[in-house]
């Protein structure tokens, strides 16, 4: 293909590449699709429970199983990254989330809904956090925060765009017809783009000055050959993971039940819903910024300081009753959330270099998912059990604090023989 010819990967005259960052287009344009349409979701909600009249626990599993799925799979999916690169299996993995929206526009039964949108879906949406971080990380050095946060704002960027879209849809051809739509998005655009996708040549000995970016050479730690049994047998790992896990349970918890909260202290349901799109366009500001900011103050220093904002904005949603205080609120908590979220995966690479970053980042992306499928059940079984909200606010605000001490205690893993 003429994009895989040496004029594309022309350097700027400060060694970065020109592919690099056209890789870093591709993966967020693919990142918006991906998980701007799960995002959706809840926009066939309300059809999905009139037409089959399914509980709304019946349909939400759904959902639980779709996360378990991506979080489980994820880990297969990098690890066929970091051998065999991120074109195709990213295609292939794309393409099966399409096709599990074309099949979700035939359900007639709940076990279909399980299966389709699901597991297919599920398993589909592991693959593209992994590796498309994986590839494009190995084309970077100096500048990786920053290329990895664009990536990853992808995911607030999709939560702008195509729930609204969504919407505009519905009425005019109905659930089914949606997902068709949804899918065919994903056929034509996201998976022809993911072909285009490739690890950078090997660097050369006397090639760009180490402050460059472009694929070469290596920054500090890259060299290091961490395998991933190696890696996880580390505990900076898991502690990463562990903060991820938590750092979930608050997100899931803000993002199903800020709404409800909100409506229930008297906000009008148009004002509670845009709280979500603050949350999710600070989400996708904050992961370029703090992927930036980690590159110039560190990455860990980043992460630490990113826990702080939510930490301290969950109390407030309790606290605070004007819609125009609970928005500042939202943008504080949309502006952390974005730049852990921009750090975890760099920091992963700083620890462990490129080798198996995929291997491990599908490993941090399980974490996610588990933390995700506890938090909107367990919050809203607190509130089920004391008729309030404040003490799931409390105890996601808690576990933030953990999350804060267990990045403040990370340190670079040693090798040792087992």
């Amino acid at each position: 293909m003429a994009l895989e010819s040496p004029e594309i990967e022309t350097r700027t005259h400060d060694g970065e590449s020109f592919y690099g960052w056209f890789l870093v287009a591709i993966g967020t344009a693919i990142i918006v699709i991906v998980n701007g349409t799960f995002y959706s979701f809840g926009v066939f909600f309300k059809p999905l429970l009139s037409e089959f009249g399914w509980t709304r626990a019946e349909l939400s599993g759904a959902v639980s199983l779709r996360l378990m799925a991506t979080g489980l799979f994820g880990i297969l999916g990098g690890a066929i990254a970091d051998k065999l690169g991120a074109k195709w299996i990213v295609a292939l993995g794309v393409a099966l989330l399409g096709l599990g929206y074309f099949l979700t526009s035939t359900v007639q039964n709940l076990w279909e809904m399980y299966l389709y949108l699901g597991l297919i879906s599920g398993i589909g949406m592991s693959v593209p956090y992994p590796a498309i971080t994986s590839v494009v990380s190995r084309w970077f050095t100096r500048k990786r925060g920053l290329a990895t946060g664009i990536i990853l704002s992808g995911y607030g960027i999709g939560q702008i765009l195509f729930p609204p879209l969504t919407a505009y849809l519905l009425p005019i051809f109905l659930w089914r017809k949606t997902f068709i739509i949804l899918g065919m998005i994903i056929l034509f655009i996201a998976v022809p783009v993911s072909l285009f996708l490739k690890p950078p040549s090997a660097p050369k000995k006397s090639s760009v000055p180490a402050g460059s970016t472009g694929p070469t050479p290596l920054s500090k730690g890259d060299d290091i050959p961490w395998t991933m049994k190696e890696a996880v047998r580390s505990l900076p790992l898991w502690k990463i993971s562990m903060i991820y896990l938590l750092f979930s349970i608050s997100l899931q918890t803000v993002v199903v039940h800020l709404v409800p909260h909100a409506t229930d202290i008297g906000i009008e349901p148009v004002s509670a819903a845009l709280l979500l799109t603050i949350i999710g366009g600070c989400n996708a500001f904050g992961r370029i910024t703090g992927g930036g900011i980690s590159d110039i103050i560190g990455t860990k220093r980043a992460l630490t300081i990113s826990i702080i904002a939510p930490a301290l904005m969950l109390p407030a949603f309790m606290f605070i009753s004007n819609i125009y205080w609970l928005y500042v609120v939202a943008v504080l908590y949309g502006l952390g959330y974005g730049g852990l979220s921009a750090a975890v995966p760099k920091l992963a690479s700083e620890y462990y270099g490129l080798r198996s970053l995929g291997t491990l980042l599908g490993i941090i992306q399980l974490g996610f998912a588990i933390g995700g499928a506890i938090g909107a059940p367990l919050t809203g079984y607190i509130f089920d059990v004391t008729n309030s909200y404040s003490p799931a606010f409390f105890l996601v605000a808690f576990l933030l604090v953990i999350c804060f001490f267990i990045a403040t205690s990370l340190r670079p893993p040693e090798k040792r023989k087992y």
